[in-house]
């Protein structure tokens, strides 16, 4: 049932061993109700070792499961009939279903096209997004596939794009012919990401696949930025109430009694968004304040500005069995320590390895395990060189010596990641590894 796969992730009925067993991996098309978010919280402790992580990409992974409980746990969470599909990776709108502002049934569409590619020779990491128009919406997340809801004069279409948020547009589509469409995309594109696919064939395949049902579409307009963490107000009585996860995990204990804080302020289902968050969808209003110190209370972030939100960790050693130091156990003094200079423009990364899962991109600042010590990478990625080696006795000292240096020479008005870009890696380096060298 389980085993290392180079490049694959981690599925439900296909888990993967980890340093503290196997590790499973659900993606929810929709939210889950709260009577089925207890009864999936409440297996993750029967069956693993309780610890629940939210994915970048709004997936949930549950920790701990052996050879012996992996299948009864794949079994318990069958019977809840939660909307998932193991691939490709598809996004719908968080509040899909649920918000006056959806234009289509992104849920029902993500159902009916995961079950349409099922046999289709899919990358393991292809991924798709849905967004019906609502709020919080998916423009920021990358993807290799963009379908987005737009009303137009002749009724509700489909606009179909390839690559990331700057996507390129591949044409409008009514939804009934969506999933047709799709599944012809997906079989010229043939198992590989579409960046393979445009830098070989470039779209001419694709625009000629989508031909039969597109016609042609402009880019959209960039939306603005939606903040998950606030209150999305549903109509005059309910709304949803956003929540991080700190640091992308929490025990399911947590997490169980988080949804019964929320089913008594009237919440009835839960939904785990992109960037490691929560929706607690059906909220009533004048009960949110309530609910937003009993989620602070538990450990859960709900303001958007709070530090732990822009420290990425990874479980690293010792439960990664790839990790060659600590990550997560680390991120709480991290956060603490740079807490004046994070932000979403300034994200601290903790790897416990070069392979940076939990965050691929550059950092602000990136911390890689190495051997039980830490290679310093100003602007970089897990698996670059970075600038140097800072014992694991010297990292607390070495954050604050980063914040200090950063504190001295911000300028009024300024923002965390205009001063540390002004300060270069040089002299973040400086700061840190001169401390770190005397200790």
């Amino acid at each position: 049932m389980s085993g290392l796969r180079r490049g694959a992730c981690p599925g439900l009925t296909m888990p993967m061993q980890t340093g503290d067993g196997l590790i499973a991996r659900l993606r929810p098309l929709g939210a889950i109700g709260i009577d089925a978010w207890t009864a999936l919280c409440a297996a993750t402790v029967r069956h693993g070792n309780g610890i629940v992580e939210v994915t970048a990409r709004g997936g949930l992974q549950f920790r701990g499961l052996s050879p012996d409980s992996a299948g009864p746990f794949a079994n318990t969470v069958a019977t809840l009939a939660i909307p998932a599909a193991d691939r490709p990776a598809i996004t719908t709108s968080g509040l899909a279903g649920y918000s006056p502002a959806s234009l289509l049934d992104a849920t029902a569409l993500a159902t009916t096209l995961a079950a349409s590619c099922a046999d289709l020779p899919l990358h393991a990491k292809f991924s798709i997004t849905i967004d019906d128009g609502s709020t919080p919406h998916l423009d920021a997340l990358a993807a290799d596939l963009r379908l987005r809801a737009v009303a137009s004069p002749e009724g509700v279409r489909l606009y179909i794009a390839a690559g990331g948020p700057a996507a390129t547009p591949l044409g409008a589509i009514a939804p009934e012919h969506t999933v047709e469409a799709i599944t012809q995309l997906l079989t010229v594109i043939a198992g590989r990401r579409m960046r393979d696919v445009l830098s070989i064939g470039g779209l001419a395949p694709l625009q000629a696949a989508a031909a039969r049902w597109s016609a042609d579409a402009q880019p959209l307009a960039p939306r603005s930025e939606t903040e998950p963490l606030s209150l999305h107000c549903l109509d005059d009585r309910r709304a949803a109430l956003g929540v991080a996860l700190a640091f992308g995990h929490s025990h399911a204990d947590s997490l169980v009694r988080l949804g019964r804080a929320a089913q008594d302020a009237g919440a009835v289902a839960v939904r785990p968004l992109p960037g490691r968050a929560l929706l607690l969808i059906g909220v009533l209003r004048h009960r949110a304040a309530k609910l937003t110190v009993a989620a602070e209370t538990l450990g859960f972030i709900t303001q958007a500005g709070d530090p732990r939100r822009w420290t990425v960790a990874c479980s690293g050693a010792p439960a990664c069995n790839r990790g060659e130091a600590p990550a997560r156990a680390l991120a709480p003094q991290t956060a603490a320590a740079l807490a004046a200079v994070l932000s979403k423009d300034c994200v601290v990364h903790l790897s416990g390895c070069a392979k940076g899962c939990a965050h691929p991109a550059p950092a602000w600042l990136t911390l890689t395990g190495a051997a039980g010590d830490y290679r310093l990478i100003p602007g970089g990625r897990a698996a670059d060189l970075g600038c140097g080696v800072i014992p694991a006795t010297a990292l607390p000292r070495a954050l604050e010596q980063i914040a200090t240096a950063a504190q001295h020479a911000r300028q009024p008005g300024e923002f965390g990641a205009d001063v540390l870009s002004r300060l270069g890696a040089r002299q973040i380096a400086a700061a840190a590894l001169g401390h770190a060298e005397n200790a």
